[in-house]
């Protein structure tokens, strides 16, 4: 259970073997949350053609309340693990017993609040719908505890298995459901099923048995050590959601179903590349603390080599969204293409603003997280209520939240200079490629979708040549602008390969 050095052995060699293992762990990383979210985009887009907006959005809101209890029951405790230089079965086993206590009395106090809920977002249906998905909150907890103990111990392919699970099982419960025109309990149940599969999964693949117990003085070090954390995921979980409250909140159901769903698009690249590459990499960056130089190299190949793949999708989409909502949604998501363009751009800064994010977590930067945290908070945020409120526009929402991403990677990056030895210039050239590859793919894309329309074309048409034509110049600007990113990919490949 401990990661002490071993005795007598080389620090260099200490280091390349922390390097190759979490190199291995990218491929499961990758597999894991990029396959899940392939399914989970599929199972979306399908309910989405089957089930009413105003009913999507209604769940979209009593999932923010359930992620609100998520994190309260984690507590920052289980991230504090991963950091940690030694622990032992003790600590785990009280970790556990904290996190699940605290989860069964939030599920159980959002059942009991379900009512006053409903009638703060002026929407009855959360009322029956918000104490079923509070069972989640259990699930949820005992998945994210294992999930970041297997992060830390880099066990990739057993948490591979755990999302792999999580997303069939939505998909397996959530379409017939749909397709039975159950409407919003079709979600209700896809969640409360995916979650409650995903966590047994995990705990019976965890090599360590879990089990309740109580331990005081560990319990105290557990949570002097979460504390950093805390104010970091309590921030951070206003500054991110606090716009969707107001959306759903003040602009109603249909509104957030919009919005929301647009974010989900928008978010699938850094979900699915930068959250699980950064995660792989995040108990190097922290065994490598001393060696600024390694850390840098570490954090700018990264930023590259998630970029590449991310961006491609963003830039298609952004452009194509007219193609898109009319093509693969339906009419009954007429209004959507604005949104989706814009949450776009900001899905192309949150995936710079992911890596780096857990490059500063993982090198001791937890309380600056903080401190960006709350100027979104106390900044953007009531930005963001007033123009809900205002002005009634999801697209001033919109431009505010590119805004506020856009403030977090600038200061990100400023305390990866300033604190962490990382260089503008460094970080210049790592970016340069992939972001003028995809303003080529924009301008093609753009191209076409003027072509399309002028000629009178479908929105299928529109979509495949602007996708096809777009890609197409994304590859070729890549390697007109950075030769050696196929060589340094295929590096990276056999390092990976001939490590696992």
């Amino acid at each position: 259970m401990t990661d002490r050095p071993v005795a007598g052995e080389p620090e260099q060699e200490r280091r390349s073997t922390v390097g190759t293992r979490a190199l291995r762990g990218v491929p499961w990383t990758l597999a894991s949350f990029g396959g899940s979210r392939l399914i989970s985009l599929a199972a979306t887009l399908i309910v989405a053609r089957l089930v009413a907006p105003s009913e999507i959005g209604v769940v979209a809101t009593a999932l923010i309340v359930v992620y609100s209890l998520n994190l309260l029951a984690d507590n920052g405790l289980s991230i504090s693990l991963v950091v940690r230089e030694t622990i032992d079965q003790p600590l785990v086993d009280t970790v556990f017993t904290c996190m699940v206590a605290m989860a069964v009395v939030l599920a159980g106090a959002a059942a009991a609040l379900a009512g006053p809920i409903a009638a703060a977002f002026g929407e009855p249906r959360l009322a029956s719908a918000l104490p079923v998905l509070a069972i989640t909150v259990v699930f949820s907890t005992i998945t994210w505890l294992i999930s970041n103990l297997m992060q830390r111990e880099m066990q990739f392919r057993h948490r591979f298995y755990g999302q792999l699970v999580l997303a069939a099982t939505y998909t397996a419960i959530a379409i017939p459901c749909a397709i039975a025109d159950l409407g919003l309990w079709a979600l209700v149940a896809g969640q409360v099923g995916s979650t409650a599969a995903s966590a047994l999964t995990l705990y019976l693949l965890y090599p360590r048995r879990l089990r309740f117990r109580w331990d005081p003085p560990r319990a105290r070090i557990a949570f002097r050590e979460s504390r950093a954390f805390v104010s970091q995921s309590v921030t951070s979980f206003f500054s991110e959601n606090l716009h969707m409250i107001a959306v759903s909140g003040i602009l109603g159901a249909r509104a957030m179903a919009l919005y929301s769903t647009s974010y989900r698009l928008a978010v699938m690249p850094s979900q699915a590349l930068s959250g699980p590459v950064s995660e792989a990499t995040f108990p190097a960056y922290a065994a490598l603390r001393d060696d600024h130089d390694a850390r840098a190299r570490a954090l700018l190949t990264a930023t590259t080599f998630v970029l590449i793949p991310a961006l491609a999708p963003l830039a298609a989409l952004g452009v194509l969204a007219p193609a898109f909502v009319d093509a693969v949604l339906g009419p009954q998501w007429h209004g959507m293409a604005l949104i989706l363009s814009i949450l776009c751009v900001w899905g192309a800064l949150s995936v710079t603003a992911e890596t780096v994010g857990w490059f500063t977590n993982a090198t001791g930067g937890a309380s600056f997280m903080a401190r960006v945290n709350l100027v979104r908070l106390f900044v953007f945020a009531p930005l963001i209520f007033a123009a809900a409120a205002l002005f009634d526009s999801l697209t001033i929402v919109g431009l505010l939240l590119v805004g506020d991403i856009a403030y977090e990677s600038a200061m990100l990056f400023w305390n990866a200079h300033a604190k962490l030895h990382v260089s503008f210039a460094q970080v210049a050239r790592a970016v340069a490629a992939p972001f003028a590859a995809a303003v080529a793919l924009a301008a093609i894309a753009l191209l076409v979708r003027l072509g399309c329309e002028a000629a009178g074309l479908g929105p299928w048409p529109e979509l495949i040549a602007g996708s096809v034509l777009g890609v197409a110049a994304y590859g070729g600007v890549l390697l007109l602008v950075d030769r050696s990113l196929l060589e340094r990919a295929k590096a990276l490949a056999s390092r990976a390969k001939g490590s696992a």
